[in-house]
C-alpha cells in the first residue's frame, strides 16, 4: 500500500491486517478462558447411581402408593434464622419415634443435607439443618434407618434466608 505522500508502507503498518488478525485471536483467547472455566468449575454429580435407582423404581412408586393408601402427608417449614426443620403430618405414625429427611439441591451436591427428624410432640417432628438453605431444594422424607421403608414422601422447598420457608410434601 502506499501512504498520501507516495511511499509504500508495510503491512504491519496497517490498521486493517491487525483488525482482521484481531478477530481470530480474540476467538482462541476466548477458548482458553472457556477451558479455564471448565477444568476449574467442574459440574459434580447429582447422582451417580442412575443404574440401581432405574432398578428400585418399582420399589419407590410402591412406597409412594402406600403413602397415599396411609393418607401420609405433612407440611415442613425452615427456619432460616435458626436452623431449625419442623414437620407437621396431617395424620400419626405412632410406631415411628425419627424420620430421614433429605434435602437436595438440583444441581450442587456440596449443598445437600441429611438430617434425622425426631417426633417433638403429635404429629410433630423436629431438626436442625447443618446449614443454611438458599434457593430451591428437592425433599425426600421416609422412616429413619432401621425401620421398614414402606414409604416416602417428596416435596420442593423454596427456601429464603431472611424468613420461614415452607413446603407441602406428600406421595406425588
Amino acid at each position: 500500500m502506499s501512504s498520501a505522500d507516495g511511499k509504500i508502507v508495510p503491512w504491519y503498518r496497517q490498521g486493517w491486517p491487525w483488525f482482521l488478525i484481531l478477530l481470530p485471536a480474540t476467538v482462541v483467547v476466548a477458548c482458553f478462558f472457556t477451558l479455564y472455566l471448565a477444568i476449574r468449575h467442574q459440574d459434580s454429580l447429582v447422582r451417580d447411581d442412575y443404574y440401581k435407582e432405574g432398578l428400585a423404581i418399582n420399589r419407590d412408586l410402591a412406597r409412594a402408593q402406600y403413602a397415599r393408601e396411609h393418607a401420609i402427608a405433612g407440611v415442613l417449614s425452615f427456619d432460616a434464622a435458626t436452623l431449625a426443620v419442623e414437620l407437621q403430618l396431617d395424620n400419626a405414625l405412632p410406631t415411628t419415634p425419627g424420620l430421614r429427611l433429605e434435602i437436595l439441591h438440583p444441581t450442587d451436591q456440596a449443598r445437600d443435607q441429611v438430617l434425622t427428624l425426631l417426633r417433638a410432640g403429635d404429629n410433630i417432628f423436629a431438626g436442625k439443618a447443618a446449614a443454611s438453605l438458599d434457593g430451591k431444594f428437592h425433599l425426600l422424607l421416609e422412616p429413619a434407618r432401621g425401620e421398614a421403608h414402606l414409604w416416602r414422601l417428596r416435596g420442593t422447598l423454596v427456601a429464603d434466608v431472611s424468613g420461614i420457608s415452607t413446603a407441602r410434601l406428600g406421595a406425588d
